[in-house]
């Protein structure tokens, strides 16, 4: 009888840390998995892939196709609306020398392309009067 009870415990001692790995879900022969349910209490993000056991990390996999390293945001010029361009307003009127109009309407419009080129002369940037891939990382900078 002591021995019986000797082997259950030695299981019971042996089978605990797996029981404190236990989730829900299925793993990869890596012991890694995309996490899908109970997520916040394994202190990870929904879809994100983790590992188990001392596997490498990967990131999340989602259903759009990698963004390319370049910015391909669209340009801001005359005649856009958008938050954007309300954003990009709230950064130029913070300097009266560049936009002393200082209209924020989220309309891009002649006050806005005035201050855009003053803004690109005072960082030596081609005075083109709208926000380009050059433009748009010093702004960036500020917070656009």
């Amino acid at each position: 009888m002591k021995k019986i009870l000797a082997v259950i415990a030695g299981v019971a001692f042996v089978a605990t840390p797996l029981v404190g790995w236990a989730h829900p879900g299925n793993t990869a022969s890596d012991g890694c998995h995309y996490c899908r349910t109970n997520c916040t209490k394994w202190g990870v993000a929904w879809n994100e892939r983790h590992c188990h056991g001392g596997g490498s990390y990967s990131p999340p996999r989602t259903s759009t196709p990698a963004r390319s390293p370049v910015n391909t945001a669209s340009t801001l010029k005359r005649g856009t609306s958008s938050s954007e361009v309300t954003r990009l307003q709230t950064i130029l009127a913070k300097d009266l020398a560049i936009y002393p109009e200082g209209l924020i309407t989220g309309y891009f419009g002649p006050a806005t392309e005035r201050a855009i080129k003053l803004y690109q002369k005072k960082y030596g940037l081609e005075q083109v009067g709208y926000v380009g891939p050059k433009t748009r990382a010093l702004l960036k900078l500020e917070g656009l």
